[in-house]
């Protein structure tokens, strides 16, 4: 009897340690599967050193669009400052045109009109 009991314990003891190596398989392989796809996602996240790179990159096309900028407005200052003069001289043939105007409405207000030319309302 003791024989018996002893088989039925080892076989037991034999089932268990089967189970527990199947489930063992298992997790670890589940482990394996859950690293590959750490790793697989990990590929697709820059590094320090391509993220710094991007961000000099950035970095050369902002200064590079600022100077461009500058450069532009400088350009369209100085035009604006060489036109100075040509704007003093149209401001005097302005005053010289006006007051040319005000002697022609000066000489329409003294003459007469006459009589049946005016227009009626």
């Amino acid at each position: 009897m003791q024989s018996y009991a002893k088989d039925y314990v080892d076989q037991k003891l034999e089932t268990e340690r089967a189970r527990t190596d199947t489930r063992f398989a298992e997790l670890s392989g589940k482990i394996d599967t859950m690293s590959a796809m750490i790793e697989g996602r990990l590929r697709g996240i820059p590094s320090r050193w391509e993220m710094w790179l991007g961000l000099l990159g950035v970095v050369v096309a902002v200064v590079g669009m600022v100077f461009t900028g500058l450069s532009y407005s400088g350009g369209r200052f100085d035009a604006g400052i060489g036109l100075a003069d040509q704007r003093q001289e149209q401001l005097q043939r302005d005053e010289a045109q006006d007051e040319r105007l005000d002697q022609i409405l000066r000489a329409i207000e003294g003459l007469e009109v006459p009589p049946g030319t005016q227009e009626t309302e």
